[in-house]
């Protein structure tokens, strides 16, 4: 819920009714399920030997996606708000700037560096590169640009050059063909369409778009 306005931006985890899901590297419906930690209960046994890591913003899904890796097997959903998330425009998760994406990058090396010590990596990379993409190239992309004293174009080259050399599966990655996105609706073809104007090195057309939904017709774009 937006703190200034009153307005329900989202009550998406309420969606899939009562469901239990399976944890499948097969599928990406884990990447898109929200990450956020005030919406799960975990069991103990299962994350107790995790931590935060010591930076800001994405721990929520640097921590989910560790919890996979290391032993959650299975997702309940029951479709209860049982829990209110407030939103503010003073947000850090608003406020970010080139330090942030720095230490996103280095962390998602971490989990990376993680599921090769298991021997999991070939598994797990196609998942891994597409919450790679969407954190790091979409989302996070998107929401340093407000940052007056960052250089779009740096970062975004910064971006395409991050992902070639440490997760070079997602060019060509099953997640992201438009067999896959299409029949799944709007916000997969957007997703799609952003990932082939990254093949194309044209992301900014794709940030100043979304800015122009967002800022101008106040359309909330939530990928």
């Amino acid at each position: 819920m937006d703190l200034d306005t009153g307005k329900v931006v989202s009550t998406e985890m309420t969606q899939y009714g009562t469901m239990n899901k399976e944890v499948d590297w097969k599928d990406d419906f884990i990447v898109y399920a929200n990450p956020s930690l005030w919406n799960k209960i975990y069991r103990l046994e299962k994350v107790k030997h995790l931590e935060f890591l010591p930076f800001r913003g994405c721990n929520d899904t640097l921590f989910l996606i560790s919890a996979y890796m290391d032993g959650v097997k299975k997702l309940t959903f029951i479709p209860d708000v049982l829990y209110h998330y407030y939103l503010r425009s003073s947000s850090q998760i608003h406020n970010l700037g080139k330090k942030d994406i720095e230490n996103l990058k280095k962390y998602f090396l971490v989990i990376k560096e993680h599921a090769k010590e298991i021997g999991k990596y070939e598994e797990y990379k196609e998942v891994l590169s597409t919450m790679v993409f969407l954190h790091l190239a979409i989302s996070w992309t998107y929401m340093v640009s407000y940052d007056k004293d960052t250089n779009l174009g740096e970062i975004i080259k910064d971006v395409i050059k991050y992902l070639n050399e440490n997760f070079p599966e997602w060019k060509n990655n099953k997640f992201f063909r438009i067999s896959h996105c299409f029949p799944k609706g709007f916000k997969f073809i957007g997703i799609w369409g952003v990932h082939l104007l990254y093949k194309l090195r044209l992301p900014v057309i794709y940030v100043w778009t979304n800015r122009f939904l967002v800022d101008c017709l106040k359309v909330e774009v939530k990928w």
